[in-house]
């Protein structure tokens, strides 16, 4: 479904952010693991989210059962909108 998204959007995101490639996958699992790390070290974690909108993020880490939320822009919820 990622791929299916990303190629309805008319956006250069080769151009912008170069070929994919595993450092995005990385990135993620790295972030993952510090955000694990972070909560099992400290009571009570909340994690606010800039435009998560599109992220998975929430759902990889719903085992450490974080308050978590999500700040989207409307355009972007509208957009979301018309991926469901």
């Amino acid at each position: 479904m990622a791929l299916q998204i990303r190629e309805a959007i008319d956006y250069p995101f080769a151009e912008t952010f170069g070929r994919p490639n595993a450092s995005h996958a990385v990135r993620s699992v790295m972030f993952d693991r510090a955000i694990r790390q972070f909560a099992t070290a400290h009571l009570n974690v909340v994690v606010v989210n800039p435009a998560e909108r599109l992220e998975t993020q929430r759902e990889r880490l719903a085992d450490l059962n974080l308050e978590w939320f999500s700040v989207d822009l409307p355009p972007l919820d509208d957009f979301a909108r018309l991926l469901k």
